[in-house]
């Protein structure tokens, strides 16, 4: 209840910001509720005998920066591939179909690369996989970011898009490993639910906050707006 009451407060003040106002009752409330309920859930679990994830995992850092990785980056791929919807529809003119078809270059890396992403983590290591992953996540977005316009070829966008698809299958399977695998064995089940929920929370949070970000600097009716 209370992580819930965190999560569904501080989302709701990120969406309505620019509606309501960042200095709205409304805004503010949300925040501070999400804020509070958050405070409250982590001392909660602090005095459980049996809590759903123990606080002692996170003195690990492995365990600690894993799932701020999962969680940055499913902000990121979730958020943007919700936006580029919204692009291929808007600023290039594509039908809904069509727009879902030309989501395929982010859908098919995964599908292709997932299964082999796995055993490289085991020859090469959780930390190459997880670094390459994220600098090509950031490589590819900022690539996507600096092409994208109305009306654009949208064969410009296969490539960065492939590329963001490609990260994320890279850094998946490793960081998924060295959070699950960095615990003791009475823990794994435990790990891998906090590690679940960060994955959730990220993709919530990157679309709340590019959402915001979009509805502060563009807008649909005129998919040329520069942001």
């Amino acid at each position: 209840m209370r992580a819930a009451g965190a999560a569904l407060g501080l989302v709701w003040g990120l969406v309505r910001g620019n509606a309501a106002g960042w200095g709205s009752v409304e805004v503010i409330s949300a925040l501070a509720a999400g804020a509070t309920f958050a405070v409250a859930f982590v001392l909660a679990e602090l005095r459980a005998r049996a809590p759903m994830p123990p606080m002692r995992l996170f003195r690990s850092r492995t365990f600690s920066s894993g799932n701020a990785v999962i969680f940055f980056l499913n902000a990121a791929l979730t958020g943007g591939v919700y936006l580029m919807a919204q692009f291929l529809q808007v600023g290039l003119g594509h039908r809904p179909l069509a727009a879902g078809l030309g989501m395929l270059p982010w859908g098919v890396a995964p599908f292709l690369i997932g299964p082999r992403a796995g055993a490289l983590v085991d020859r090469i290591g959780e930390r190459q996989l997880i670094l390459g992953g994220l600098v090509l996540m950031g490589a590819g977005l900022g690539w996507i970011a600096l092409v994208a316009r109305a009306h654009m070829p949208y064969a410009e966008l296969i490539a960065p898009m492939s590329i963001t698809g490609v990260a994320f299958s890279m850094a998946l399977p490793a960081v998924t490993k060295a959070v699950v695998g960095g615990v003791a064995m009475q823990d794994i089940g435990k790990a891998s639910g906090a590690f679940s929920t960060m994955r959730q929370l990220g993709g919530a949070f990157g679309v709340a906050i590019l959402v915001a970000v979009f509805a502060a600097a563009g807008s649909y009716p005129d998919p040329a707006v520069d942001g």
